[in-house]
């Protein structure tokens, strides 16, 4: 009798789960991310504000070297001589002074460790604000290493500014937006990030070039409570403004929040590692099979190898990436538990250990094995 109980329980167990997971997938909305961006929205940051940004340093001198003899700029001339000026240096009483068109909501910068990292930047209400450069054990923060905030009512903004006052980055987060994604769930909130780069204007002149700002993400949040918490789209930077990547997020339970990668198409993808000597590492470079140059790829099998060349191909929709969080606060921060593997241990987990500084992947650790779900579990709701 006892084992009977046991045989029934055991039955009784696996049909409830079959019927959560049967319920989970009838209850996941399709998600629409069309090819192109145009027939998502139609956005241009001309419809926002983006405030502007002076810098200055003072208390700079000239730099010499040990012999006493002046460092000449290798960039900078004088405007009248047209001779090279001699570089400037930080002392210990430089100031880094910043003047906003007008104040923010919040302003700082991630210094290095050894410096506290993150820093908040005081601004007065005239958007004027200081920080003491001359002490910090490394240089000023340079690339879009500066970050703001402020909310304009019916959208709100943060952007990134290089130390020269140049903005290069803007989210805008909508306040009352329809769903771009059409998934039907109620109350997700909409973010579209714009991102400023240099063009050459004329292709036999290198010094033509002009700032051009294009749409490179558009997201979305979902409230608590629903399956799908997180849509996530990158776009290229071309002509056709075309799907490069998506990620959905997925929540199986409070503790149980899983963001998965798919294929935006049918491609194959030239993978190349090339040894750095003084790292003493490979770097690696992905190219479309499209944009390699000659016949390297013309008998290539998927996955295959050669060298330090390798080919993958991915089929539209096709998960190749997963990374699994314990907490929406987790999730929203992006501070993952675990990453998926590759190729066969694609469904594997392996403990997050931040992403390689000198390669575009994430460095795993051990294996994780008590995350129930693998990655290629989570079929695309997609739609176009």
């Amino acid at each position: 009798m006892k084992n009977i109980t046991k045989i029934l329980s055991v039955a009784l167990v696996a049909m409830m789960v079959l019927s959560l997971s049967a319920v989970a997938l009838a209850d996941t909305p399709s998600v629409y991310i069309p090819k192109k961006l145009a027939k998502l929205l139609d956005a241009s940051l001309d419809d926002f504000q983006i405030p502007t940004l002076k810098t200055k340093v003072t208390g700079l001198q000239g730099m010499k070297d040990k012999a006493g003899k002046p460092i000449m700029s290798t960039t900078c001339k004088d405007k009248y001589t047209g001779e090279y000026v001699q570089a400037k240096g930080i002392t210990e009483d430089s100031v880094m002074q910043f003047q906003f068109s007008e104040k923010l909501d919040w302003f700082g910068t991630t210094l290095s460790a050894l410096d506290g990292g993150w820093t908040n930047i005081e601004l007065d209400e005239t958007g004027y604000g200081e920080l003491e450069v001359g002490e910090l054990h490394h240089q000023i923060p340079r690339w879009g290493n500066f970050q703001g905030g402020k909310d304009y009512g019916a959208y709100s903004e943060t952007f990134e500014f290089e130390n020269t006052g140049k903005c290069v980055k803007v989210t805008v987060t909508l306040k009352d937006s329809e769903d771009f994604f059409r998934t039907g769930m109620e109350g997700g909130v909409m973010s579209i990030t714009f991102n400023k780069v240099n063009v050459q204007l004329d292709s036999k002149n290198e010094t033509a070039t002009t700032d051009v700002w294009y749409v490179s993400h558009v997201s979305a949040k979902y409230p608590e409570g629903n399956y799908i918490i997180g849509v996530d789209t990158e776009w290229r930077n071309d002509a056709k403004a075309n799907l490069a990547s998506y990620k959905i997020s997925y929540a199986v339970a409070e503790d149980q929040i899983y963001q998965i990668t798919y294929a935006p198409n049918t491609t194959s993808v030239a993978e190349v590692r090339t040894y750095v000597s003084w790292a003493k590492r490979s770097t690696i470079d992905y190219a479309n099979i499209a944009d390699v140059t000659g016949d390297v790829c013309a008998n290539y099998l998927p996955s295959s190898n050669e060298g330090n060349t390798s080919i993958h191909h991915y089929t539209a929709d096709e998960a190749i990436f997963g990374q699994f969080f314990k907490s929406r606060a987790d999730w929203e921060n992006g501070s993952a538990h675990a990453n998926s593997g590759s190729g066969n241990k694609l469904n594997k987990w392996y403990k997050n250990n931040g992403q390689d500084w000198l390669t575009p992947r994430w460095n795993n650790g051990a294996q994780v094995r008590n995350i129930k779900k693998g990655t290629t579990s989570f079929k695309s709701p997609r739609v176009y």
